[in-house]
């Protein structure tokens, strides 16, 4: 009875500590230049896919953003782009405004965002992203 006490109290330290180590780590930023990318898929009953996808970048040094929207089909296990758009701004924001394309039946569809920071021509980051899926049956 005694050691399995001693067992059970050992066993709760050991996870206490690990709970107050991970609390305590440092978060690391994902992206040096690129501060935050988002977009969203929707589908109809009519099968039209409706996508739109941004990103910022909040570093001084960005003079131009490019983001490209990829909408992506779930084929054979494997994410495969069908479409892709483009937004380019010499700013520190580009967004890829609402765009609408029809779908196949049968698959599961996603957004997968990209924002290319750059300092004049020179590509600084790359930063990326995707949406949860949308099944279309």
């Amino acid at each position: 009875m005694k050691k399995r006490f001693m067992k059970s109290a050992i066993a709760i330290i050991l996870v206490m500590i690990a709970v107050f180590t991970c609390s305590n780590a440092a978060m690391q930023p994902r992206w040096k230049y690129v501060s935050s990318i988002s977009g969203d898929i929707s589908i109809s009953t009519l099968g039209i896919a409706t996508v739109y996808g941004t990103g910022s970048a909040a570093s001084p040094q960005v003079t131009k953003t490019v983001c490209k929207l990829h909408l992506q089909q779930l084929k054979n296990q494997k994410w495969t782009t069908i479409k892709t758009w483009t937004a380019t701004s010499n700013t520190h924001y580009a967004a890829v405004d609402t765009k609408h394309w029809a779908v196949d039946r049968g698959y599961s569809y996603r957004i997968y965002v990209e924002l290319n920071a750059y300092h004049g021509s020179t590509l600084l980051e790359t930063g990326s992203s995707a949406s949860e899926f949308r099944y279309y049956g």
